[in-house]
Formats: structure tokens, C-alpha cells, sequence
């Protein structure tokens, strides 16, 4: 079996923990949400993605140390 495979469990549970608990994103989206409704949410929405993408894209193209 991959190793990738044996990683699928815990990166499922770290998700859906993730997702489940109010986070300051998902604190702010529902405040949003509330405030401004659904349509008017979604660039927040959209914003909040991209800058999860976008910090996810520096993390693995960050230069190595190589010893």
C-alpha cells in the first residue's frame, strides 16, 4: 500500500474537523452571511479560498534547504 493511501485517514479526519469547528473564517462568514446574505457572502467566500490556495502555493514552492 502507498504511503499516500495510509495518509488519506487522518487527512480526512484534520479536514472535517477543520471544516466543523469555528474557525475565524468560518466566524466571519457566518456573521457575514447573516448581515448580507448569501449572494452578497460569496466574494468573501471566494476571497477566503483564494488566500487559502495562494498560501498553500508559497508553502510548497518555498525554496529547500538542502544540507
Amino acid at each position: 500500500m502507498n504511503s499516500e493511501w495510509l495518509l488519506l485517514g487522518p487527512a480526512a479526519l484534520y479536514m472535517m474537523s477543520m471544516t466543523l469547528t469555528p474557525g475565524p473564517n468560518n466566524l466571519m462568514l457566518t456573521a457575514s452571511g447573516a448581515n448580507f446574505g448569501f449572494k452578497r457572502t460569496l466574494p468573501h467566500m471566494w476571497g477566503i479560498l483564494g488566500g487559502c490556495f495562494f498560501a498553500i502555493c508559497g508553502y510548497r514552492t518555498r525554496p529547500r534547504r538542502t544540507v
